[in-house]
């Protein structure tokens, strides 16, 4: 049973009905990705009744997360993404 999802820039998901929570990260400006198709994705999770986070971090472009890119790398972004992230996943997936 998947019990979290973590979402990187992207917004081409099949939403379907799961027991899920979901954690998204946005760069603030992506080419890739349409401010629309992000609340879309957000919507349609939120109304599986799905807890649903959705962060956009500032002064970031697609790839902030990608050491291995100097032109998009955002190392305090890629950070503040890590840590929510890990913290989402013990929230989410320690045993009870």
């Amino acid at each position: 049973m998947i019990r979290a999802v973590t979402i990187f820039y992207s917004d081409g998901w099949n939403v379907q009905p799961s027991n899920a929570a979901y954690l998204g990260h946005f760069a603030e400006t992506d080419p890739y990705i349409s401010e629309e198709g992000k609340k879309e994705l957000e919507d349609a999770l939120k109304a599986l009744n799905r807890p649903t986070t959705f962060y956009k971090y500032p002064g970031t472009g697609h790839w902030f997360m990608e050491k291995d890119r100097p032109d998009a790398f955002k190392a305090q972004a890629a950070q503040l993404a890590w840590d929510r992230t890990v913290a989402f996943l013990h929230e989410h997936l320690e045993r009870k």
